[in-house]
C-alpha cells in the first residue's frame, strides 16, 4: 500500500482520475463491486503490483541434473 501511495503522489493526474471514480460511487462498495464497478481502481492496483511485487524475486536451486534434447541441440542443465 505504501508503494501505491508513493506512485499516486508521483502521478497527480492518475490520483485525480482515481479519486473521481471512487467518489462517483454512492455508498460503500462490496469486494465484488470493486473489480466490477471500479475498472480504473482495479487497473491501478494491478499496475502497482506489477511495478512493486510483494516478492521481488524467487530464488531457485537445482536439486538434480537434467538432460534435455531440443531439436538438434543437447542441453545439460
Amino acid at each position: 500500500m505504501t508503494w501505491a501511495l508513493i506512485e499516486l503522489a508521483r502521478h497527480p493526474d492518475i490520483q485525480k482520475r482515481l479519486r473521481e471514480e471512487i467518489l462517483s460511487f454512492d455508498g460503500e462498495p462490496t469486494y465484488d463491486q470493486i473489480s466490477k464497478d471500479f475498472p480504473y481502481f482495479d487497473a491501478v492496483v494491478h499496475e502497482n503490483f506489477r511495478l512493486h511485487p510483494a516478492l521481488p524475486e524467487i530464488r531457485r536451486m537445482v536439486h538434480r541434473s537434467l538432460e534435455c534434447t531440443v531439436s538438434l541441440l543437447k542441453l545439460h542443465l
